[in-house]
């Protein structure tokens, strides 16, 4: 059994990485092949948003330590963003809602509001690195990135991956947090503040 001051010096940020990294990664393949009109990514994301927010309080506090309110409550309200683009309001940031992948920005919100919190430099790092993907992921066509690397090796066309396209904005900025969660140090000695 660990003891309270060995569960203390433990950081607690490594598991909304792994929550919302595993959560990205499993809804990326729901992106392959499907028009996002057709599914309801609006209502994933919320509920995404929402049980992580939910088990990061959770988590923070089975650890003996508080948990800051403030990234829990922008996962929350960030998850009802699209709805709200949907319903007219907020329809200046249009570009923010076309690939129904808002959710990894809130993600990335959250985290650094996380960031702020937590002082780490580890985890600032990192969620710089995965707000910079998502938010490239989010408002970027992709399809052009493999169009110019694809086409450097001959692939023409008529032979791109289209159905993949879809699936790596959401996919990549996933396996980027699981890996800075399965990375994280695992006591606070060893990390650099």
């Amino acid at each position: 059994m660990i003891s309270d001051a060995e569960r203390a010096l433990r950081p607690a940020w490594r598991f909304p990485l792994l929550f919302f990294g595993a959560f990205a990664v499993a809804i990326a393949p729901l992106y392959y092949g499907h028009p996002a009109n057709l599914l309801p990514f609006d209502f994933l994301w919320l509920m995404g948003l929402t049980v992580g927010a939910v088990l990061t309080r959770w988590w923070y506090t089975r650890r003996g330590r508080p948990a800051k309110l403030l990234p829990i409550v922008l996962w929350v309200i960030l998850g009802f963003a699209p709805m709200l683009q949907r319903l007219g309001w907020l329809f200046y940031l249009w570009p923010f809602f076309v690939r129904n992948d808002f959710g990894l920005l809130a993600i990335g919100i959250g985290l650094i509001a996380l960031a702020v919190h937590e002082r780490s430099r580890f985890l600032w790092i990192l969620t710089l690195a995965y707000t910079t993907l998502a938010t490239l992921g989010v408002v970027y066509d992709i399809e052009n990135v493999y169009y110019d690397v694809l086409g450097l090796f001959g692939v023409r066309d008529q032979d791109m991956p289209f159905d993949l396209m879809q699936v790596t904005p959401v996919l990549l900025p996933g396996l980027l947090l699981l890996a800075g969660g399965l990375l994280t140090p695992r006591t606070a000695s060893r990390m650099e503040h």
